[in-house]
């Protein structure tokens, strides 16, 4: 099934800053209507996203993702960790990615 622009941005709360790096990486596919307007693969686009598996991104999925730089800075982590948890669920979101890392720039 094909998409417009507007349909995978609502759908997947996708930028259309993100799709066109796709597309410039070659990630993804455009298939161009007879007018010029572009169409995105909803399967192509649900593969990169790694939701093929049955699960639905809905509006209130959310994707957590912490980082400190130094080792020293762990404990920070953890205090920013639980504030993300603590924003998700005050908002009603599903966490549905938890990521967190120690790592420099």
């Amino acid at each position: 099934m094909l998409l417009r622009q507007s349909e995978v941005e609502q759908k997947y709360r996708l930028s259309k800053t993100i799709l066109h790096r796709w597309l410039k990486d070659g990630k993804l596919t455009e298939h161009r209507t007879a007018g010029g307007h572009r169409r995105y693969d909803r399967a192509e686009i649900e593969k990169l996203l790694s939701i093929s598996d049955g699960i639905t991104v809905t509006e209130k999925d959310g994707a957590l993702y912490a980082r400190v730089s130094p080792q020293k800075q762990a404990e920070n982590l953890t205090r920013q960790h639980e504030r993300l948890i603590e924003a998700c669920g005050e908002r009603g979101y599903r966490i549905v990615l938890d990521c967190s890392e120690i790592a420099s720039g």
